[in-house]
């Protein structure tokens, strides 16, 4: 059996065959520098980088942080070769193929990420500041204290992400209602890398990768602040009740962030079948312009934002000040197997959710626990639910007692979620 030392790591780009042996085997990739440009002295090494965006394909999934794609792109064109900085290049030159952004678009989001060390980061914040603001109501009350233990519950998207504010946080929120082009504006103005830096051989590779690989129109945004010394954890471990099979990719648009994951059980059991042995723990620090691919189903996982003593030598190289010490990065969905969302299929809205979750398998029959209001979340939905409330008997005591019992089979990192009436819900 083979040890997985390290994740497996592509750097600048790779193909889709590459792409596809590392993610199917541990679920998990990592892209470095994929903003440095190819030597244009090394032209019989290019290959052509597709980046598929999400015009070209949207599939209908379901997630805890429920989510799903909204509007296309209304005007796309599909075979736009434009360069990292926005030029159009010849079919020699390491070209990107971007389906949904215009060359003016690309300059513009070229020219944010030319942008020195701190000046990049607070750019960024400028304009996830912009984006929020413009956004649906909706999208704005998903803004997400993912710390809380950290930065008060309280506090608001205008708050935290305001020129002057020094809070230390990590906080997130979801863009996907396009009903205003908010996501639109988002795409052109500051996206850099709406997908996966895929390299191509010849146009039948292209092809392959523009029918294969589909990604969620939504941006998960994160945005974290740590002027202090020391590390500052994100959200507590967890996984993500996703169901889609390519995953997510986080793009480190600024500052840098360091991602603690271990595999879960089913994950453990899938490697088995290929003869691949996990270590118990991985940690991978993201850079500016780094992507990480990863199954958040797959993988338990936390982040942490490092500390400005930490991080003062990348500071002080870039000329950026370390009491603005931010880690930014977006988040797209990833589907793999190229299908398209079903006609009239209204898509499901992605948002942050807590709750408590299985640390294990649990088997259908379980009794979880015994409590009159116990801390879990809820659904009228039955396909969304997996356990109940029921009036068991104490064998001890001879009581009867209200137990939430698992109806179905209970995945490793799955969310406990009780189905209830509706007349329950208004009483």
């Amino acid at each position: 059996m083979s040890l997985i030392e390290s994740l497996p790591t592509f750097t600048n780009s790779a193909t889709l065959e590459q792409y596809r042996a590392a993610f199917d085997s541990v679920q998990c990739v990592c892209f470095k520098q994929v903003d440095v440009d190819v030597d244009n002295n090394k032209k019989s090494d290019m290959h052509s980088v597709t980046d598929i965006s999400s015009s070209t394909g949207r599939n209908n999934t379901k997630r805890k942080r429920k989510h799903e794609h909204e509007h296309e792109h209304e005007h796309e064109q599909e075979s736009v070769a434009v360069s990292p900085t926005g030029g159009e290049s010849s079919s020699s030159d390491h070209v990107r193929i971007a389906t949904s952004l215009s060359a003016a678009a690309a300059a513009a989001a070229a020219a944010m990420h030319n942008n020195k060390g701190n000046n990049k980061a607070l750019a960024f914040q400028k304009s996830i500041l912009h984006t929020i603001h413009s956004a649906t109501l909706k999208d704005q009350e998903s803004w997400t204290i993912e710390n809380n233990d950290i930065l008060d519950a309280s506090t608001s998207a205008s708050d935290f992400l305001s020129p002057t504010a020094k809070q230390n946080g990590y906080c997130s929120f979801v863009l996907q209602d396009d009903s205003n082009k908010a996501v639109s504006n988002f795409t052109e103005q500051y996206v850099r890398h709406p997908s996966l830096p895929l390299s191509a051989h010849d146009e039948a590779q292209k092809q392959q990768i523009i029918d294969t690989v589909c990604i969620a129109n939504p941006y998960w945004l994160f945005v974290g602040r740590n002027n202090n010394a020391h590390e500052m954890k994100g959200r507590n471990e967890h996984t993500d009740d996703i169901y889609h099979n390519g995953g997510t990719f986080h793009y480190q648009l600024a500052g840098v962030k360091t991602w603690y994951i271990r595999p879960t059980e089913e994950l453990r059991e899938m490697c088995d079948e290929r003869d691949i042995a996990l270590k118990n723990a991985y940690v991978h620090t993201v850079e500016e312009g780094d992507i990480f691919v990863i199954n958040t189903r797959l993988w338990w996982h936390q982040t942490e934002i490092p500390g400005a003593k930490e991080n003062a030598n990348a500071n002080t190289n870039t000329g950026g000040n370390q009491n603005d010490n931010l880690s930014i990065s977006y988040a797209r969905d990833i589907h793999l197997d190229g299908t398209q969302p079903a006609e009239g299929v209204k898509p499901q809205h992605m948002n942050s959710k807590d709750g408590a979750w299985a640390t294990a398998f649990i088997a259908k029959g379980t009794v979880l626990l015994t409590e009159v209001d116990p801390p879990i979340n809820r659904t009228t939905v039955r396909a969304d639910a997996n356990c109940e409330m029921f009036v068991v008997e104490d064998t001890e005591e001879g009581e009867k007692q209200l137990a939430v019992v698992a109806f179905r089979d209970i995945k490793e990192g799955e969310f406990y979620t009780i189905l209830e009436s509706k007349h329950e819900e208004q009483d």
